[in-house]
């Protein structure tokens, strides 16, 4: 009954950090969307749905980090560092822009990619990729950190 229940606990903690993360993510990764979007308003219309799709793919990602990050690290929860799901969605849009601006834009999607799907397509899924490499190590770099702004506490350090 009491693995249960931890798993429940676990379980619905898991969604609302997931779902916390989500909708910062969308606040935070419109502000850059609409400072890109000055110069040129069409694009407006053609990010600002890219990141609601995005938040789709994001999704199974970011339950997986923080279902681990619970797991591993039940002491820094959310509730405990409501912060923590700002500095991860604001990490994860500084990623993405940045990721997304030197390996999608300067490097482009690989040949294989290209070859199989088109080079528009493929461009669009490699963007997308890069995003979620971008959350998933926004969310870890977020969960490793303690709340003294250390990244490993010395008593886990000792603990192995």
């Amino acid at each position: 009954m009491k693995v249960a229940s931890r798993f429940c606990c676990v379980y619905y903690r898991g969604v609302d950090h997931t779902f916390s993360y989500l909708r910062r993510y969308l606040a935070a990764a419109l502000i850059p969307v609409v400072l890109v979007s000055l110069g040129h308003p069409l694009l407006l219309l053609a990010l600002a749905p890219a990141h609601c799709v995005a938040l789709v793919l994001l999704f199974p990602g970011a339950l997986l980090i923080n279902f681990l990050g619970l797991r591993r690290y039940p002491s820094r929860s959310w509730r405990l560092w409501p912060s923590r799901s700002w500095m991860a969605a604001v990490l994860s849009v500084v990623l993405g822009w940045f990721i997304g601006i030197v390996f999608g834009l300067g490097l482009g999607p690989p040949q294989f990619l290209v070859g199989s799907v088109g080079h528009d397509l493929a461009f669009m899924l490699h963007i997308l990729g890069l995003q979620m490499l971008a959350s998933t190590l926004a969310l870890a770099m977020v969960w490793l950190q303690t709340p003294e702004g250390k990244w490993i506490a010395r008593s886990e350090r000792s603990a192995g």
